[in-house]
């Protein structure tokens, strides 16, 4: 559901599926509120829940849930500050955001990384993130507790550090590719040779 003003979203569920994307909070979202995420599996998605936290724009991400999720992700949680068109339009100071009642419960989850949250205090708050139930394996379980400004709850999480994904045997799929491609097909045997030989 989205409401007026545009950038608003609440009350999504996402539920019972697979999928290998992510979940992204911004950097367009001004709010979110009542986001359920349960009974899914993951596999190779870049970050199970990403806070883009703009700090030109007020930005609100409230109850947010992910139960039950299984599988395998790059990072579990992100926050970070984000300023791609970074301007805040003649104002002198940069508008607060914030994050809170986030909850991570009965979830098995492999990771590259546990969480990559960066403390921003002058830009935004973090508080009551909820870490419940987990079991998580990952060569990098730590945790910027500093990061969060109150409210944090680590109950019943279990950390397994993996080794470090190994490069794969290199094989004919694993080699890198490169395909190149002209718009209408507008290309000529020279300026190919141009080309290839330019690069």
């Amino acid at each position: 559901h989205k409401r007026e003003p545009n950038g608003h979203c609440e009350n999504i569920l996402v539920e019972e599926t697979s999928w290998n994307s992510s979940i992204t909070c911004g950097s367009e979202c001004l709010g979110a509120r009542n986001l359920l995420v349960r009974n899914c599996t993951v596999d190779g998605s870049s970050h199970l829940l990403q806070l883009k936290m703009r700090p030109d724009t007020p930005q609100h991400y409230q109850y947010i849930t992910y139960e039950n999720v299984n599988g395998y992700t790059r990072d579990v949680l992100r926050v970070a500050s984000w300023r791609q068109f970074f301007d805040l339009k003649g104002r002198t100071e940069m508008p607060r955001s914030y994050a809170d009642h986030v909850t991570f419960r009965n979830c098995n989850l492999e990771a590259n990384r546990f969480t990559n949250v960066v403390a921003m205090p002058e830009e935004y708050d973090l508080t009551d993130f909820t870490f419940s139930n987990l079991t998580v394996t990952s060569p990098d379980t730590s945790l910027n507790r500093a990061a969060f400004k109150s409210g944090l709850v680590e109950q019943n999480v279990t950390y397994i550090v993996a080794p470090r994904m190994q490069w794969p045997e290199v094989t004919n799929q694993t080699k890198p590719w490169t395909r190149w491609w002209w718009l209408g097909a507008a290309y000529d045997t020279t300026d190919v040779r141009v080309a290839l030989q330019q690069y």
